[in-house]
């Protein structure tokens, strides 16, 4: 079994709002400078997609890393603003 780069929901409103909330997180990431993390799958080759047996055992566990990466970061830069703007 292959994995595709597409989003296969019956409802292309939902899928849209997948899609748009997909482009905020990253607009925001990188209005935020947050840096970006290491590529979930190595030894890319583009020209075939990845199979599911292929991909990462942890991946699920890489993704809850990056969330909390990006939730702490976004945190902290709250906290340095705050105390900025207390000084």
């Amino acid at each position: 079994m292959s994995c595709d780069r597409s989003i296969n929901y019956k409802d292309a409103v939902f899928a849209g709002k997948i899609v748009n909330a997909c482009c905020v997180l990253h607009n925001y990431c990188t209005r935020m400078r947050v840096p970006n993390p290491p590529p979930l799958l190595e030894n890319i080759d583009e020209n075939e997609p990845p199979e599911f047996n292929n991909m990462p055992h942890d991946l699920v566990q890489r993704g809850l890393d990056e969330m909390r990466f990006l939730i702490n970061y976004a945190n902290q830069r709250q906290n340095d603003r705050n105390v900025a703007n207390n000084l």
